[in-house]
């Protein structure tokens, strides 16, 4: 089959000639089209794909002259909805790449950033080899510092020896029982976390983040609907969801940066509203040294309870963390927070708690894996507790937690790598309610850059 075309073949060969209408075959005419793009002669190539997609709108070459090209002459739409089909018509791997490097390049440059975003992401699927998929993922991070929309999605599924943080023990500390619900339960929580952020860059040292955040959390139990005092156990007794919308000011100085941020939201709990809150806080991050860097954070939060047994709680948390970084590029880490809540109504929402922390974190993947470790110890203090009656000498508690972070970089997709978080933790109470031993294995999924 052949095709007629009007083509400034001037622009494509030494001998100056007008321009004229030429009959030429399909194969001649996508070497002319290739020709004229990579000459740079985009409004020919253009004119070509137009020919050839009239014929056959399944032409796949013309379809990826279209992506590079359009955006070059002012219509980047047309180039990335170009790519996405060619991709979609492309049955090998190195074409997949191809086509879905296109298109990102094509909604780059039409600023869709976020969906240039998705498309290297898609393209890293099919990348030919280490130095092609470190290719994309540099344009992956140049893209995501472009984008003033920063859309984040994580996911974690974790088995629990005890998912409802019940207590080990059967009995109340006045020589009760404990309902079925209140001592620990096995099961598995799910949890997404959805978030969206939109950026103003008011200067090149100023940022102001406008975000929203959407957290549910469901939980299946292992003795799903058995009998209890208070009726059936049931996970969805245990689901959550967190809703937030926050503002941010982020201000650099000369050796770091202090952050201002407001937030507001809601906790839901068993499907039902438990509270609301506002929270206002502050902090600031600094590098004394090339390898240590400095973290401290004052937080004051509001909580409102749907239940007036609570009514209104008021929290300040004062926290302070280090990093160091040795000479091998492993990380060392640790912190302590101090936090006072107080209720005018409820003296069992009336307490102080402090905390310790250390992490290890290594640079390298040992074998298949990269490694990070963590262990901490919580002191809360109570100097008023109610349980049924008012317990003598109120409430302590002391908590102590061994973690793992554990990343598979080997099997990433897409940029994604699933990973598992182990955690171990025991609690000593002088109630009986809070004496619990909870140890849990989830899978995670998360980005590398």
């Amino acid at each position: 089959m052949k095709i007629y075309v009007l083509a400034l073949l001037s622009c494509l060969m030494a001998a100056q000639v007008p321009a004229q209408e030429i009959e030429v075959s399909l194969d001649d005419a996508r070497q002319l089209a290739v020709r004229a793009m990579s000459a740079g002669e985009f409004a020919l190539a253009m004119e070509l794909t137009d020919k050839f997609l009239e014929v056959d709108p399944d032409d796949r070459t013309a379809l990826i002259v279209r992506a590079v090209v359009a955006p070059q002459v002012g219509d980047p739409e047309t180039g990335w909805r170009a790519g996405a089909r060619a991709w979609r018509l492309s049955v090998t791997d190195d074409q997949q790449y191809e086509a879905a490097r296109v298109t990102a390049l094509a909604a780059a440059n039409g600023e869709w950033f976020t969906l240039s975003s998705i498309w290297l992401r898609v393209a890293l699927l099919d990348a030919p080899n280490e130095q092609e998929r470190n290719r994309t993922i540099a344009d992956a991070r140049v893209v995501d510092r472009r984008n003033p929309w920063s859309p984040s999605i994580g996911l974690s599924i974790v088995p629990s020896s005890n998912v409802n943080g019940g207590s080990n023990e059967e009995e109340t500390s006045t020589g009760g029982t404990l309902s079925e619900s209140a001592q620990a339960l096995a099961g598995v929580r799910t949890s997404l976390n959805l978030r969206t952020a939109y950026r103003f860059d008011i200067s090149p040292r100023t940022r102001v983040t406008a975000s929203a955040r959407y957290q549910p959390s469901w939980v299946w139990l292992e003795r799903e609907g058995e009998e209890d005092i208070g009726g059936t156990l049931r996970g969805s007794d245990f689901g959550s969801s967190l809703s937030e919308a926050s503002v941010t000011f982020l201000q650099a100085v000369e050796n770091g940066i202090w952050q201002t941020a407001i937030a507001t939201g809601q906790f839901d709990f068993g499907g039902a509203p438990y509270y609301a809150y506002n929270r206002l806080s502050l902090a600031r991050v600094f590098n004394p040294t090339d390898t240590v860097r400095v973290q401290l954070s004052a937080n004051r939060e509001f909580q409102n309870y749907v239940s007036a047994s609570i009514d209104e709680v008021r929290r300040g948390i004062l926290d302070a963390g280090l990093t160091y970084t040795l000479a091998s590029g492993n990380r060392v880490g640790g912190g302590v927070t101090y936090l006072s809540s107080d209720s005018s109504v409820s003296a069992n929402q009336t307490y102080e708690e402090q905390s310790l922390r250390l992490s290890y974190q290594w640079a390298e993947p040992i074998g298949p894996v990269t490694l990070a470790v963590n262990a901490a110890v919580k002191w809360a203090d109570y100097q008023r507790y109610f349980e049924i009656f008012e317990v003598e000498g109120g409430r302590e508690d002391t908590t102590y937690t061994l973690g793992a972070n554990v990343g598979f970089p080997d099997i990433e997709v897409a940029g994604f790598v699933p990973g598992l978080a182990i955690t171990a933790s025991t609690a000593d109470s002088n109630i009986t309610r809070f004496q619990r031993d909870t140890f849990s294995v989830g899978f995670t999924l998360s980005s590398s850059f």
